[in-house]
């Protein structure tokens, strides 16, 4: 709970800057919560957190949305938007319009390797999937952290108009991974596209 509180006033101090504000919010039931062309359900009494306009670090990550119900370092569901043609932070493999989903998936694990916050990641699965009407690509990946804590990851991914998407579910492995994912994937499954636009 402490973190989640120190996580609100971060919010709050970067949404002082131009442009709209970082907010907190709850769902109070079952809600469509929209993201440029993203529909995506999210489940009762979780806090969302929308970065501020102004958040250069979010607009880098490419973060949408994060949600959580316990705090971010108990469960972290993303929803996240980046332009291909900005490349990765720590690979120099480079992803194309209308490659191939587990191609992009290759790129995305490699950059994941690359990440010192992941220590000693372990690929678990690979496999293809959809993203609303989309073909894209699941990672399930286990590490731990700086702190050497086990933690596990779920990477949903697809390329659309020149942008990846992702939907990623990370917690600790005792307990919280498993005790949250029945309800990440429901939320994987909500996401609806706004348009049918291809990738």
């Amino acid at each position: 709970m402490r973190l989640l509180l120190v996580i609100i006033l971060m919010a709050s101090t970067l949404g002082a800057c131009a442009g709209h504000r970082a907010t907190w919010t709850t769902a109070n039931s079952k809600q469509l919560i929209d993201n440029d062309q993203i529909a995506v359900e999210w489940p009762l009494a979780w806090m969302m957190f929308t970065p501020a306009e102004a958040d250069e670090k979010a607009k880098q990550d490419g973060l949408l949305l994060l949600v959580t119900r316990d705090g971010a370092s108990l469960q972290t569901m993303v929803l996240k938007k980046r332009s291909i043609a900005d490349g990765f932070a720590n690979t120099k493999k480079r992803a194309a319009p209308g490659m191939l989903p587990q191609d992009l998936a290759e790129i995305v694990l490699d950059d994941i390797r690359g990440n010192p916050i992941y220590v000693n990641p372990q690929l678990i699965e690979t496999s293809p999937t959809t993203i609303g009407d989309l073909p894209g690509f699941k990672l399930v990946i286990r590490y731990r952290n700086k702190a050497g804590l086990p933690k596990q990851t779920v990477h949903y991914g697809c390329l659309k108009n020149g942008f990846l998407y992702m939907l990623i579910y990370e917690a600790p492995q005792r307990y919280y991974f498993s005790a949250d994912l029945p309800t990440f994937e429901a939320i994987k499954n909500s996401y609806r596209w706004r348009t049918r636009e291809g990738a």
